[in-house]
């Protein structure tokens, strides 16, 4: 059994029965329409192989941004977990106003992380 492609087998073989005089004679076919047919066949199947390889990439596309985001998430909890620790810190150990600002800015980060949970 060949390995070709349905679609590309079919134009064969009305490509080859289009050019044989006595299946065009018996054929309610015109050479012309054979010829169309198995044109269109290929075209069709050339542009099914194409959507394949672009529906693939998307898919490989795709399944990169899942693994983009998962780390990105795990970034993002260790970036809020800094800020935490930061503010702890500046509880505990009050260090001017350099870090006052800093430990502000991490709240107010901390409470729009919250408020996107």
């Amino acid at each position: 059994m060949s390995d070709k492609p349905n679609a590309l087998r079919l134009a064969d073989v009305l490509q080859s029965g289009a050019d044989d005089p006595m299946w065009a004679h018996h054929c309610e076919m015109s050479k012309g329409t054979c010829d169309a047919a198995a044109a269109e066949l290929r075209r069709l199947h050339d542009e099914n192989e194409m959507l394949k390889a672009e529906i693939a990439e998307q898919a490989r596309v795709n399944g990169m941004g899942g693994e983009r985001e998962a780390r990105l998430m795990a970034l993002n909890a260790e970036l809020v977990e800094a800020l935490r620790r930061l503010i702890d810190m500046d509880v505990a150990y009050r260090r001017g106003p350099v870090v006052e600002e800093a430990v502000e800015k991490a709240r107010a980060a901390l409470a729009k992380v919250e408020a996107n949970k």
